[in-house]
């Protein structure tokens, strides 16, 4: 079955007939984007007012998917990836034993360092309340041209500048001052939300292939990209291109012109031409770190070989550590003495912290979606290639509440685009609910 544009608004239409929206989702869900992108940052509120802040939200989302008329189980069984988000929920908890047991971390330190990635449940919430799908990524596409806007100006003001993570001067959690990068003539705001730009990019190219009004989507598009080359992240930049050439070729296939090709040509050749103007301290910063010193490798043996106190350690993994606690500290002296940062070693910082068994859970998902894959639109199979090209250097789930924010709304959508697409197509073949 071809998944095209009519069906993503046929889906729009059913849903918008059915269950009526709760109209607090939404404005709740931007609120917390916005809250992740630490644009209240400029209000000089402490960051402890905030972490309490999500911490008191996060309870709120807990309590509306657990209460009795909100059936979380059933809305799991019946998903394609509601059972595999409880799966991963409770990895983050069961973590806590071995990490009491081995680290010497108490369970309530456990527990109170995973509890913001409850974010994650925030897809029950969009199931509960029938969200539309046009709706929700309305929002996504709202929060990165807010994003994109933050980061646009305060190229011009800098050094003054009202959103980001931290101020110049600032001392972060390793006791080091915190200044804002200089890299290619850009000045890096890690504002939050990094995954953003690439899906919003993925469907404004999407639109832009389908639809007739091409300028404005073309318009928009181009917005993202700059976005994401003021981030700076090479790999990230690298698999985009490679992902959005994928798309462009599988959505024209059947009626690509020579003209369409010569375009591809015209801006690979362009990019060529420029990449040390666009890419050349990219370039000269990723051969520095191809040395054999990298630091990176290093990492990914302590984590992968080394830094595991037991058997249960392996299966249930080390625990994920706070702060404040000795195995925080511990944790924190390696980052700060070695640059061991297991957020730099993607799937293998999170074996580390959860185990085998989140490990297994992931590769049944991913599987499941192998199975479901030709019911998937377009322009999330784009953006979940490369999510998987990102797994060896950055792990979307459990790093931050703005990645599992995130989360929650992306996999409603593909579960939403599976369902819709299913219902279009009666084929016997494909949906095994057994996977």
């Amino acid at each position: 079955m071809e998944i095209t544009d009519r069906t993503i608004q046929e889906g729009n239409r059913n849903q918008a007939v059915s269950k009526g929206n709760n109209g607090w989702v939404l404005p709740f869900y931007f609120f917390l984007f916005l809250q992740c992108t630490n644009c209240f940052y400029w209000l000089a509120i402490p960051h402890g007012y905030f972490g309490r802040l999500i911490n008191i939200e996060v309870l709120l989302v807990f309590v509306y998917c657990f209460s009795s008329k909100n059936n979380v189980r059933k809305n799991a069984a019946r998903t394609l990836s509601g059972k595999f988000i409880i799966f991963f929920y409770i990895c983050f908890f069961i973590s806590a034993i071995p990490c009491y047991i081995y680290r010497g971390q108490s369970i309530f330190d456990s527990i109170k360092a995973v509890w913001p990635f409850s974010f994650i449940l925030f897809y029950f919430v969009f199931y509960n309340n029938h969200i539309s799908e046009e709706k929700l990524i309305k929002v996504f596409i709202t929060v990165a041209l807010i994003k994109f806007s933050i980061l646009l100006i305060q190229q011009f003001t800098y050094p003054v500048f009202w959103f980001s993570a931290f101020k110049e001067g600032d001392i972060n959690n390793y006791g080091n001052l915190y200044s804002i990068e200089i890299r290619s003539g850009v000045y890096r705001f890690l504002i939050g939300i990094m995954y953003i730009f690439y899906f919003v990019a993925f469907y404004l190219a999407f639109l832009y292939f389908s639809r007739s009004n091409k300028i404005k989507y073309i318009v928009l598009f181009g917005l993202i990209v700059i976005g994401i080359y003021f981030e700076q992240f090479r790999y990230n930049m690298a698999c985009f291109l490679l992902c959005w050439i994928w798309m462009f070729f599988k959505k024209n296939r059947t009626k690509i012109s020579y003209f369409q090709i010569l375009i591809v040509i015209f801006l690979l050749y362009v990019l060529y031409s420029n990449f040390d103007t666009l890419f050349g301290e990219l370039k000269d910063k990723t051969e520095d770190d191809l040395s054999d010193d990298y630091i990176r490798i290093l990492c990914y043996t302590f984590y992968l070989q080394e830094y595991w106190a037991g058997p249960m350690t392996i299966l249930f993994g080390n625990g994920c550590p706070l702060g404040t606690s000795s195995y925080g500290q511990e944790v924190t002296y390696y980052e700060e003495n070695f640059t061991f940062f297991r957020a730099d070693v993607g799937i293998v910082g999170t074996v580390s912290i959860y185990g085998v068994l989140f490990l297994f859970i992931l590769i049944l998902y991913m599987y499941r979606l192998y199975k479901n894959w030709k019911y998937i639109d377009l322009p999330y199979q784009a953006f979940l290639i490369w999510l998987v090209l990102m797994i060896p250097l950055y792990m979307p789930i459990h790093y931050s509440p703005d990645a599992n924010l995130f989360l929650a709304g992306l996999l409603y959508l593909i579960d939403k685009s599976v369902e819709r697409n299913k219902s279009l197509d009666m084929s016997p073949e494909v949906y095994d609910e057994s996977c």
